[in-house]
């Protein structure tokens, strides 16, 4: 194995190791955080990656949001979220369809729109806190 290569190696066991951590006891309003969180850092690796020609880098950067996207979507209770969660669907769709016009076309603008909306809604989350968290 190459100094490169258990490098890259290392690097992953310990990103997996950290993530663990971060979940594991997590109240599932944490976990949500957790997915924001992952989901617009993901976002701005695709956004860095295109400014700086590295495909290599910004298209799974850009998969890696979809797919957090996806998940947020699925984690949503439409009957009882009702128009909420139908708007959030509608807001996580619009992301995953800039997302992709952004790699498709090399448009940072694409990416950075995703990025302020849904950086509004993880921000609004964080705002109602944990109901469940003991004081």
């Amino acid at each position: 194995m190459t100094a490169n290569a258990r490098q890259i190696h290392a690097r992953s066991a310990y990103a997996s190791v950290a993530a663990t951590t971060r979940t594991e006891g997590a109240s599932p309003h944490r976990l949500v955080e957790l997915l924001f969180e992952e989901c617009l850092a993901s976002m701005k690796r695709a956004e860095l990656g295109l400014l700086n020609g590295a495909t290599a880098i910004a298209t799974p950067a850009a998969a890696k949001a979809g797919a957090i996207l996806d998940a947020l979507t699925a984690s949503l209770d439409f009957e009882q979220g009702g128009r909420i969660a139908g708007d959030l669907a509608a807001i996580y769709d619009y992301c995953r369809s800039r997302l992709r016009t952004g790699i498709a076309s090399g448009t940072v603008a694409d990416i950075e729109s995703a990025q302020v909306m849904l950086a509004e809604i993880a921000s609004g989350w964080s705002a109602i806190g944990d109901r469940n968290a003991t004081p």
